[in-house]
């Protein structure tokens, strides 16, 4: 799914892969983007900023494998800033007030979380997201528009039974100046 910036990178490196790039008009929240690619496909879905750059060859593979390893409904992987610092590798969310505690936010990466695990969440910088997660979470949450739709999401594949987890032989990187 496509917004804006980021657009021609997307075009690119996706559709080589197998996946087709589907364009949302600007504005459209958060949720409304993910929503548009998931109605376009019938399959599986790969959720990608157009901030985000793969660190190294194989990554599409790797996270494939370890999500169908997990039998996962979702499967994010390790985010890591432009200077080396590991933005998450994935979410747990601190009770009573619903905060989120991004693993490993804020650390240098040094190889940590190079496993695949089970989280409560992972953000949509890279998310894969199968046909059964998306249709027993019924989607994202279009009125979100703060961003906890992904987190949102994750919760409800959860609550239907399907594993959520970050797959930790694969990562992305964060491009200069991207939030």
């Amino acid at each position: 799914v496509v917004e804006r910036s980021g657009a021609d990178a997307a075009r690119k490196l996706l559709p080589p892969l197998g996946f087709e790039v589907v364009a949302v008009p600007n504005g459209s929240s958060p949720g409304r983007r993910k929503n548009a690619g998931c109605e376009a496909s019938d399959g599986d879905v790969l959720l990608m900023s157009g901030a985000a750059e793969p660190a190294g060859d194989g990554w599409l593979d790797s996270l494939r494998g370890e999500a169908e390893a997990a039998g996962a409904g979702v499967a994010g992987l390790k985010v890591v800033g432009g200077t080396g610092e590991v933005v998450n590798a994935g979410y747990h969310v601190l009770q009573p007030d619903c905060e989120l505690l991004g693993l490993g936010e804020g650390h240098k990466d040094v190889n940590q979380y190079y496993y695949a695990r089970e989280v409560e969440g992972v953000g949509s910088t890279c998310m894969l997201v199968t046909r059964q997660a998306i249709e027993a979470a019924r989607g994202f949450d279009a009125d979100y528009s703060d961003g906890y739709d992904d987190v949102d999401f994750c919760l409800k594949v959860k609550a239907a039974g399907l594993p959520v987890i970050c797959a930790g032989s694969a990562r992305v990187v964060l491009r200069a100046g991207a939030d």
